[in-house]
C-alpha cells in the first residue's frame, strides 16, 4: 500500500512541476509579446478564431478594442476595459486568470478596474440569481456568466441583454451590449453624445436608436447597436468622428 502512495505522490509532484514549468514558459512568452519590437496593430477580424471565441465566451461583457500581432511570439488583445490579454500563435490564452493577473510583473496589463474576472458555470450561480431569472425572464435563458474581480456577477441572456447581480445574488440592473467596469468607460445618456456622432448614426444606420452609449477616459465615445442578431460597438473620437466598429 505504501508503495502505491509513494508512486502517487511522485506522479502528483511530477504533474505539479510540469504545470509550473508550463506556467513560467507562458509568462516569458507574455513578456516577449508585450515587448516585441515587430508587434503590429491588426484588425480584430484577422485574429485566430480561437481568440475571437475566447472573447465571445469569457469576456462577453466587453469587446475587442485593439489587437496586435507579433509574428515571432503571438497576439496581444486590448479590451474595452483596457485589460491586455495575451495568446500564443495558435490562439491559446497565456494568462491564468486565477493567478497570472496577481503576479507583480503582470499587474501592468490589467485595466483600471484590476483583474478582468473569470467565467462561471451557470449551475454554480447563486440560487437568488437563478430564481430572479426564472421569475422575471421566463421566456429567456441564460447563455453564459462570469464573476468580476469585485464579486459582481454578469449573466448574458439572449443578445444583447446582460443582467448584473451582486456577489450575494441581489439584482442590480439590466444593460445592453456591454457592461464596462466603470474605470475605463462609463455610461452616458444618448443626448450627451456629440452632434456629429448622432448625425453619423442617422445617415448610416437610419437613425437606429443606440442601446448603450459610453464615454471613455481617453475622450472617445462608444455606442452599442443591435442589428440582425449581431451586436455592433461603434467607436468615435471626442468630436464624434467615426473611428471603427467592433462586434
Amino acid at each position: 500500500m505504501n508503495k502505491y502512495l509513494v508512486l502517487l505522490s511522485i506522479a502528483i509532484f511530477g504533474l505539479s512541476a510540469c504545470q509550473k514549468q508550463a506556467s513560467e514558459e507562458d509568462q516569458l512568452l507574455v513578456q516577449a509579446i508585450a515587448e516585441s519590437p515587430n508587434k503590429a496593430l491588426i484588425e480584430p477580424a484577422s485574429l485566430p478564431e480561437a481568440i475571437v471565441e475566447n472573447f465571445r465566451e469569457d469576456h462577453f461583457q466587453t469587446f475587442i478594442a485593439e489587437a496586435y500581432h507579433s509574428p515571432s511570439y503571438g497576439y496581444e488583445v486590448v479590451s474595452g476595459d483596457e485589460d491586455h490579454f495575451f495568446f500564443n500563435l495558435n490562439g491559446r490564452p497565456l494568462m491564468e486568470e486565477e493567478r497570472g493577473w496577481r503576479e507583480r510583473e503582470f499587474r501592468r496589463f490589467g485595466g483600471p478596474c484590476g483583474e478582468p474576472g473569470r467565467p462561471v458555470n451557470l449551475r454554480r450561480l447563486p440560487s437568488a440569481v437563478k430564481r430572479y431569472i426564472n421569475d422575471n425572464y421566463p421566456d429567456d435563458s441564460a447563455n453564459r456568466a462570469k464573476i468580476l474581480a469585485d464579486g459582481t456577477i454578469i449573466v448574458a441572456m439572449d443578445p444583447p441583454l446582460l443582467l448584473v447581480f451582486t456577489e450575494a445574488g441581489r439584482f442590480v440592473e439590466e444593460v445592453f451590449c456591454v457592461r464596462p467596469c466603470g474605470g475605463a468607460m462609463w455610461r452616458i445618456r444618448v443626448d450627451q453624445l456629440p452632434e456629429a456622432l448622432t448625425e453619423y448614426l442617422r445617415l448610416n444606420y437610419n437613425g437606429l436608436e443606440a442601446l448603450a452609449s459610453y464615454e471613455c477616459r481617453n475622450g472617445n465615445f462608444v455606442v452599442g447597436l443591435f442589428i440582425d442578431g449581431q451586436r455592433l460597438m461603434l467607436v468615435f473620437d471626442s468630436e464624434g468622428n467615426f473611428l471603427y466598429v467592433r462586434g
